[in-house]
């Protein structure tokens, strides 16, 4: 069964060759419930050990953003969040539209059935700060696979507006821009118009700020 129910945050397509060039080369990732995790860590950082730290910031942005994603979710969204913050969990379709927009990067996830089969991509339509995207594989029962260009893979934090980032830098400031959102989302509630108008431009300084 399927826990996330019906999300339609990724692009689908049929298997097709995709405009590559050189095949992408396999990164396989433990089979321990942490690929997706480890996946992203492993292009992001050039490794996988920072898995964790992805996993806690995931769970923080989607508990932040709960009003978005708590439509996607099948089980109760608490039970949820419980459930993926635990290490071993399998993440899916959910996690990764999380983390898309946490790097505020297109993710595409190649089929492991089909050689370069573009099966679905996540945070298409952006204005993605990163020059190239995240590139996983999915095997199948859940299981993902980080994958690379022959020339070697290019972490995203050693690259474009990422350089010199450490582990933890990018997905704090993100979780930051969620909460501040949605603190001044709740206080614009019971506000008048002068007060909405200056609780909007705080959000903008601080989006500002932490990006």
């Amino acid at each position: 069964n399927d826990p996330y129910g019906a999300y339609a945050g990724g692009t689908n397509s049929m298997p097709s060759r995709a405009s590559l060039g050189a095949p992408l080369v396999v990164r396989e990732q433990a089979r321990d419930g942490n690929c997706l995790f480890r996946s992203f860590s492993d292009q992001l950082y050039g490794t996988p050990e920072h898995h964790a730290l992805v996993r806690d910031r995931c769970s923080q942005y989607l508990a932040s953003e709960r009003d978005y994603f708590e439509q996607f979710v099948a089980e109760p969204f608490d039970e949820f969040l419980a459930r993926i913050r635990r290490e071993g969990e399998w993440g899916d379709d959910v996690e990764i539209e999380a983390l898309s927009e946490i790097y505020d990067c297109r993710v595409e996830i190649y089929y492991a059935a089909y050689s370069q089969a573009l099966m679905r991509t996540f945070h298409e339509a952006c204005d993605a700060k990163w020059p190239n995207p995240i590139r996983l594989q999915y095997e199948g029962h859940a299981h993902y696979n980080s994958l690379a260009p022959q020339a070697g893979l290019v972490p995203m934090a050693k690259s474009g507006a990422g350089q010199h980032r450490q582990p933890g830098e990018i997905e704090d400031s993100a979780v930051q821009r969620s909460q501040w959102r949605r603190q001044a989302g709740q206080r614009r509630e019971g506000a008048g118009d002068a007060d909405r108008e200056q609780t909007e431009r705080r959000v903008v300084d601080e989006s500002i700020r932490l990006s």
